[in-house]
């Protein structure tokens, strides 16, 4: 297994109450930013680690998202599916989730209005 970079934003954001991170993710859709700056640092780690913070974008192919997309249809209880799984965990294998992908970038949209980081 290779070693991921972003590990401890993704154990960060794990640690937190799903129903923190639901509300984070509820408030994101709403373009409303979190209030408590500790939260929204862990927040914004979590969506940079599934999309790269900006100016450094992690790209992800067409075809790569078409497999990942079939998978999760021929699955149904599958890594990417709603059913009994939380998509919104933190785990690595969720990142090409479209619905994970869009909800990071909805977040980072919500909570960072400052320049990309050095």
């Amino acid at each position: 297994m290779d070693p991921d970079p972003d590990y401890e934003a993704r154990q960060r954001w794990a640690q937190l109450p799903k129903e923190v991170r639901k509300e984070v993710i509820k408030r994101a859709r709403k373009n409303e930013p979190i209030p408590d700056p500790r939260l929204a640092k862990i927040a914004l780690g979590w969506a940079w680690a599934i999309q790269g913070p900006p100016g450094a974008r992690k790209q992800v192919g067409a075809f790569t998202l078409i497999v990942d997309l079939i998978g999760n249809l021929m699955l149904p209880e599958g890594k990417g599916t709603f059913k009994r799984v939380d998509i919104f965990d933190g785990a690595r294998h969720h990142d090409l989730n479209l619905v994970v992908r869009r909800t990071a970038r909805q977040v980072e949209r919500a909570n960072y209005s400052g320049p990309p980081p050095a």
